[in-house]
């Protein structure tokens, strides 16, 4: 049962055309607006022009604007994952576990073309709201162009398959930042954790694809306890590249 219930609490000051974009953007995810906020501990909010997950004290947001990604983008947070879906041959490239969006975001950085996919609503939500604005920051136009959110699983589509599945599941240890470790604390306890991560591991290697590459904590466990063809180790942070059954 989700924690959040499916609808965005705004305040009855909204402008109409804020409204009216906002229930576009809501319509296609079957979430809708309220004006009486929910009573449930976490909710969904739209405030200071964005969509946010809330429970009064803290609030998440997906973001393709800010500073931190552009920091990224631009230094050795990229390297790593660059190297493991080997962006120079693979443009082409499923992000089966979008979450908020940030892996999915320096990948398209790098060139790639990258399908986002979400099951909840919730960081669909946030992400549908994160690539709106993104498209309307000029220096970002290129880079949201190649991000497609599709709210599902990879298993329900009829797009063709990619060059490359990438797979981010949601665990406690997976951050090393005390502020990030904070934040996905959060999330997960709105959201939920990925339980179902060998299941979705196994069928992603069924799948017609050059390579399935799942991000872990460095010291992390191998997920479902299968091995890898091969591994690229960073700082805090491994990817493991599984080929196709």
């Amino acid at each position: 049962m989700n924690a959040v219930l499916p609808v965005v609490f705004v305040s009855s000051s909204i402008a109409d055309a804020e409204l009216q974009r906002l229930s576009l953007l809501l319509q296609p995810l079957s979430v809708s607006i309220s004006f009486r906020q929910p009573e449930s501990e976490y909710f969904l909010q739209y405030i200071d022009n964005k969509v946010v997950l809330s429970n009064h004290q803290q609030q998440v947001f997906a973001d393709f604007v800010g500073g931190a990604l552009n920091h990224r983008i631009h230094h050795r947070g990229a390297e790593w994952i660059a190297k493991a879906v080997d962006i120079k041959k693979n443009k082409s490239i499923w992000d089966a576990t979008a979450g908020l969006g940030r892996d999915a975001f320096v990948l398209a950085s790098l060139g790639a073309s990258v399908q986002l996919f979400e099951r909840h609503f919730v960081p669909a939500v946030l992400l549908a709201d994160a690539l709106q604005r993104g498209q309307q920051e000029p220096q970002m136009q290129a880079i949201i162009s190649r991000m497609s959110l599709n709210f599902g699983t990879i298993f329900n589509t009829d797009l063709p398959c990619p060059d490359v599945i990438y797979l981010d599941p949601m665990f406690p240890e997976r951050q090393k930042s005390a502020l990030v470790k904070k934040e996905m604390r959060f999330f997960q306890a709105a959201v939920g954790e990925d339980n179902d991560s060998t299941d979705l591991l196994n069928k992603a290697r069924t799948m017609p694809v050059k390579r399935i590459v799942v991000k872990r904590p460095k010291h992390g466990a191998f997920i479902g306890d299968i091995k890898p063809a091969y591994q690229y180790v960073g700082k805090s942070t491994r990817f493991d590249v599984y080929l196709p059954v």
